[in-house]
C-alpha cells in the first residue's frame, strides 16, 4: 500500500504532479483504517501505471530495445539483485523492461515470487509455477512445431501488466547450453534472436535486462555478444577485480574472433562505508580500471538485500519479496533508492553515448586491456 507521499519520491515528481496524474487516469485509491478514519492508498501496479503515463509523454529513447547484460565470471556479487533492482527502478521511470533469467540457479525468478522446482500439473495451473524458459523461444520444442514459441506465451508479469515482465529460468535451462554448443554460429544466436524481434515480439519493450549465470560458457558469450552494454557488479574485494581481468581475456577473445563486444560498465557493490578494504580496493579498480572502463556509483552494503533470496531458500515456499526500489522512501531505505536511481541514470546516460556511435563500441580499449594469466 502506497501513500501519495510515498508515490512522489519514487516518480520523482511532485506530491501536487501525482495528485494530477492520479486524476488524468482516473486512477481509484482504495482506503485503509488510519485511526478514526480512513486513508488512500494505492497498489504498486497503480504506481507503475503511473509510471508509464509519465514516461508516454516523451519519445521513447531505445529503439531497437536496449539491451543490457549482467555478467562476470564470480559467484555471490550481487548479478540477480542488481537486475532485479534495475527492473524495477527502470519500471518506475517510465520504461518498458524486459528481464531475462539466463542462470539455471533461477535466482532472479526467485526474487520476483517464482516457484521453480514444483511441477506444473494440467489440470491444476497456478501463474506463479515455471513452465517455460528462456529455450522455448530460441529453439522450437521436440515434437512439436517447428517454430519456436513467440515470446507473449512464455511472459510473466510478477508486478502486474505495467511493470517489468519477466522470462523465467530454472534448472531445465542447462539445455539451452547443449543445444547452442552444438549450433553454427552459436555466439550471435542471442543477438540474431533480438535483431528478427526488435519490430515483433520486442517492440513493446524499451528496455532488456539479462541476468546470466556466474560461468564462463557458450551461453554467457551469447548474452555478451547480444549486449549494448555489459555490466560487471564488482563486489569490493580483491577476488573481484580479479575477476574483471579474466573477463577482459574472454572479450579479447570474441573480439579477435570478429564478434561484437558491448561497452562494458563496472558497478562497485557492497560497499561499506566504514571498512578500509572497500576504500582501498574502489581506490585499485579506479587506479587499473578507471581510464578503459566507465565506473558507475557505487551501492552499498545493505542487509536488505541479501535477505532477497535468502528468505525464499531458507522458508522452503516461493515469497515474492519487494526489490528494495519498490519499498517506500522513509529513512531506512533512502540511501539505498538514491544510489539504485545514481545507478540506472549512469547506465542510461551511458547507453545514450552508445547508440550515438558509428562505430561498434570498444569493450574496454581492446588496446589497454591488462591481460590476467590464469
Amino acid at each position: 500500500n502506497y501513500r501519495l507521499t510515498d508515490i512522489a519520491p519514487m516518480l520523482d515528481v511532485s506530491d501536487t504532479t501525482v495528485r494530477r496524474m492520479i486524476d488524468d487516469l482516473g486512477i481509484q485509491a482504495h482506503r485503509i483504517p488510519a485511526g478514526s478514519t480512513t486513508r488512500p492508498v494505492y497498489t504498486i501496479e497503480q504506481v507503475l501505471q503511473l509510471a508509464k503515463s509519465k514516461r508516454q509523454r516523451h519519445r521513447p529513447v531505445f529503439r531497437p530495445p536496449l539491451v543490457i547484460s549482467v555478467y562476470v565470471p564470480k559467484g555471490g556479487v550481487g548479478k540477480s539483485t542488481i537486475t532485479n533492482e534495475l527492473a524495477a527502478e527502470l519500471s518506475l521511470q517510465g520504461f518498458n523492461v524486459l528481464a531475462i533469467d539466463l542462470d539455471d540457479q533461477a535466482s532472479l525468478t526467485l526474487m520476483m515470487g517464482f516457484n521453480t522446482d514444483e511441477m506444473p500439473e494440467k489440470d491444476k495451473p497456478n501463474p506463479w509455477l515455471v513452465n517455460q524458459t528462456f529455450v522455448s523461444v530460441l529453439f522450437p520444442e521436440e515434437g512439436e512445431s517447428k517454430t519456436a514459441r513467440p515470446l507473449a506465451e512464455i511472459l510473466r508479469a510478477p508486478y502486474g501488466e505495467y511493470g517489468p515482465k519477466l522470462v523465467t529460468a530454472d534448472i531445465t535451462l542447462g539445455k539451452l547450453v547443449y543445444i547452442l554448443t552444438n549450433s553454427p554460429n552459436r555466439e550471435n544466436a542471442i543477438r540474431h534472436w533480438v535483431a528478427r524481434q526488435a519490430n515483433k515480439d520486442l517492440n513493446e519493450f524499451d528496455i532488456v535486462l539479462i541476468d546470466n549465470a556466474p560461468s564462463t560458457s557458450v551461453l554467457s558469450r551469447a548474452a555478451i555478444v547480444a549486449a549494448d552494454i555489459l555490466l560487471v557488479p564488482v563486489r569490493l574485494d580483491a577476488l573481484t577485480v580479479k575477476s574483471i581481468g579474466f573477463l577482459a581475456n574472454e572479450l579479447t577473445s570474441l573480439s579477435n574472433n570478429k564478434l561484437d563486444v558491448p561497452q562494458v560498465v563496472a558497478v562497485p557493490n557492497m560497499f561499506r562505508h566504514s571498512s578500509s578494504r572497500s576504500a582501498r580496493v574502489m581506490a585499485t579498480l579506479q587506479k587499473d580500471f578507471g581510464e578503459e572502463v566507465p565506473i558507475a556509483p557505487h551501492i552499498s552494503e545493505s542487509e536488505r538485500f541479501p535477505k532477497s533470496l535468502s528468505l525464499l531458500l531458507d522458508s522452503g515456499e516461493p515469497e515474492q519479496v519487494l526489490p528494495v526500489t519498490f519499498e517506500s522512501w522513509n529513512r531506512s531505505f533512502e540511501r539505498q533508492h538514491q544510489e539504485i536511481r545514481a545507478v540506472a541514470q549512469y547506465l542510461l546516460n551511458i547507453a545514450e553515448q552508445v547508440r550515438r556511435r558509428e562505430d561498434p563500441p570498444g569493450l574496454f580499449d581492446l588496446p589497454k586491456i591488462k591481460q590476467v594469466t590464469p
